[in-house]
């Protein structure tokens, strides 16, 4: 059995060709018909559809410019002259499953629509080429220079682009689901609307590339660089991110819902609109994130970073948000129903006008915090430091401030009603104004000259509070 495609050094089929029964020799360096008359050779060899054997070895060849649009590669199982007769039958896409490219130089090859199932271009050159429509399952394109490349549509599931140059590609609406991209380069390419569910970007530079509207499912990002990367719109429930750059990467209306994010940088990023209903997120940097409206309903946030953070009007109801730095973010208008603030630091922050029901704030840091118009109902605020604060005109009602440092704290208009204010630290506090029932709790509450209270100081006595300058 002898192969076709021995040696193709300068082939170029161009569409003036296409419709041609001409095949290329090998021997003869020139394009012959069944009858074997040669057709045109001049300089370079023009053969039309393509016709050459599948599942042989190709490795090595150079093909530059070679347009395989509408060619065929199947397996010749008797003679050249068999794989001529039977050409017409797969005139419609190119047919080379299980082929191998290893080390080809294809650049600016025309592949599109072919079906390279399971074929083999490791080390090739395909700078610029364009692969669209092709079916490319389970192909592997491992340490390919495939730069400036067009992909857009094909079929990629399961195939391998470990260390492969993708930078300034196009790879729009493909499938490439549990794709391998460990170490690839995709500087500033376009990604979007491709399925990418459970692939592997471990270490791969995804900087500037475009993932919208991207389906992500169970995706992995690890130690991967995707800086101002963007996943607008993206579908990516269950993203695994772990030790990746997202720095200034924008998510606005993803959905995230399960999101683990771990020991990555997002600051400066856009969250906007997305749901990260029950994320985890630890170890991580999203100062100055922008979040508004973003939806972390049950989400589990620890030892991270939200400094300058704006989160106007997002849900965080249900969420933990522990032993995190909130430094002047903005949580205005957030409902944060029941939610764990426990050992977080918002000095500076913004919660004016939020609902935060039963909201647990034990041994934060709220110092200089707005907390006026807010719902803070059977919240508990114990052993926190809220000095400088502002609850203006805030419901209080049945709230635990026990131990709570309000050294300086406006509490003018508030209703505490029912609050507990067992051995708070009010010195220098402002609650002329506020409203107070029968059942309010005062023992141990310190005040002193500067205190505004809503009743006399000898009335305080009687309440159990302690007079300290």
């Amino acid at each position: 059995m002898r192969f076709l495609f021995a040696a193709l050094t300068g082939l170029a089929l161009t569409p003036a060709a296409r419709g041609a029964t001409f095949v290329y020799d090998a021997e003869s360096n020139s394009c012959k018909d069944e009858a074997g008359n040669v057709g045109r050779n001049s300089g370079a060899v023009e053969c039309g559809a393509a016709k050459f054997s599948s599942g042989v070895n190709k490795a090595n060849a150079v093909l530059r410019g070679i347009d395989l649009t509408g060619g065929v590669m199947y397996t010749c199982q008797y003679s050249e002259d068999s794989c001529v007769r039977n050409a017409d039958s797969y005139s419609q896409s190119g047919y080379m499953t299980r082929s191998n490219f290893t080390n080809a130089e294809l650049s600016g090859a025309i592949l599109d629509n072919v079906s390279g199932q399971a074929a083999i271009f490791v080390n090739a050159s395909l700078p610029r080429a364009s692969l669209a429509g092709a079916n490319l399952h389970g192909a592997n394109f491992t340490n390919v220079n495939a730069a400036g490349s067009n992909w857009d549509g094909a079929q990629a599931v399961s195939a391998i682009f470990s260390h492969t140059d993708l930078s300034s590609s196009s790879l729009k609406v493909v499938n490439a689901a549990f794709a391998d991209f460990s170490f690839a380069t995709l500087q500033r390419a376009s990604l979007a609307d491709a399925s990418l569910n459970g692939a592997n970007f471990a270490n791969a530079d995804c900087t500037y590339a475009d993932f919208a509207r991207a389906g992500l499912l169970a995706a992995k990002l690890s130690a991967t660089y995707a800086a101002y990367a963007t996943f607008d719109n993206a579908t990516a429930s269950k993203l695994a991110v772990t030790g990746t750059d997202l720095t200034g990467a924008t998510f606005r209306g993803a959905t995230l819902d399960s999101f683990v994010l771990t020991d990555s940088h997002l600051s400066g990023g856009d969250l906007s609109r997305a749901n990260l209903a029950n994320a985890q997120i630890s170890g991580s940097d999203l100062s100055k994130v922008t979040a508004k409206a973003v939806n972390l309903a049950g989400a589990t946030i620890s030892k991270t970073r939200l400094d300058g953070g704006a989160l106007k009007g997002a849900v965080l109801s249900g969420a933990k948000v522990e032993g995190s730095s909130l430094l002047k973010a903005d949580l205005g208008q957030v409902t944060a129903i029941g939610t764990s603030f426990t050992g977080s630091d918002l000095t500076g922050a913004n919660l004016d006008g939020s609902k935060l029901g039963s909201a647990v704030f034990s041994k934060a840091t709220l110092a200089g915090a707005v907390l006026s118009h807010c719902d803070l109902r059977s919240a508990s605020l114990a052993d926190a430091d809220a000095s400088s604060g502002q609850l203006t005109a805030s419901d209080l009602r049945w709230a635990n401030l026990a131990n709570t440092k309000l050294v300086n704290a406006d509490l003018s208009g508030a209703d505490l009603s029912w609050a507990q204010l067992l051995a708070t630290d009010l010195r220098g506090a402002n609650l002329a104004t506020a409203k107070v029932n029968g059942d309010t709790k005062w023992t141990g509450a310190l005040f002193n000259n500067a205190t505004k209270l809503p009743f006399g100081q000898g009335e305080a006595h009687n309440l159990g509070m302690v007079f300290q300058q």
